[in-house]
């Protein structure tokens, strides 16, 4: 009889275990029935405005929905206006109902979630920030210590793999001290060190695991 309220949350304290209908069953189940079914923004419905925090509806629908009698829906009523939590306006066809003070319910919610919609999206503004300016050092940095095709490709493959284990390598001095190993170290060396770090989920690099072979044979892992 309203808009869709099916989707999204709602708020609901642990005040409400103090509260004094708490443990009347009948009055708590259409409270909180109210709560899920009130509007989050105004609307209209058949020419007819519902505000935020208000809901049409019926006795009979309010049962049918609840699970209560109508009888039970009535005094149910009648407790929450009386004690102000509901506001009941009736006509021949339905009744508006209004959660009295929704925003005292409600909105402190949807603010933390909007906020944490906000900060989500800054947070992964900024990851991406920092990739892109890990890359742009990277490239600056190779651009003064060139290395071998197959070194540099051993390289990219170790700062992919730190970037997927959200540990990406953001220091200028350590960018270097890298690549001066890189530049050191057999391409044989590299490729079992950096395959071997891998395989086995390391964060570092460690040289001295590796005894040159008469052949390399490259580990069998998926990059």
């Amino acid at each position: 009889m309203t808009t869709d309220t099916s989707n999204g949350w709602i708020q609901l304290h642990r005040q409400l275990l103090n509260w004094e209908w708490y443990n009347h069953i009948p009055t708590k189940v259409l409270f909180i029935h109210c709560l899920l079914r009130a509007n989050h923004t105004d609307s209209n419905w058949r020419g007819q405005k519902v505000k935020r925090g208000q809901f049409i509806t019926s006795i009979s629908n309010l049962s049918n929905e609840t699970g209560l009698s109508e009888k039970q829906i009535r005094n149910a009523l009648k407790n929450l206006e009386k004690t102000g939590e509901v506001g009941k306006q009736s006509t021949r066809q339905n009744s508006i109902i209004t959660i009295v003070s929704y925003d005292n319910y409600q909105i402190k919610g949807e603010q933390r979630a909007n906020e944490g919609q906000t900060r989500g999206k800054q947070r992964a503004t900024d990851n991406n920030d920092n990739n892109n300016n890990n890359e742009k050092k990277i490239k600056e940095i190779n651009k003064e210590n060139i290395l071998s095709i197959e070194k540099n490709e051993m390289f990219n493959i170790w700062l992919d793999y730190r970037n997927e284990i959200n540990k990406p390598i953001k220091s200028d001095k350590t960018l270097k001290i890298l690549i001066k190993k890189f530049e050191e170290k057999s391409i044989n060396q590299i490729r079992f060190v950096v395959y071997n770090s891998i395989e086995n989920n390391y964060q570092g690099l460690f040289w001295d695991s590796y005894k040159e072979p008469s052949t390399f044979k490259k580990p069998n892992i998926a990059l």
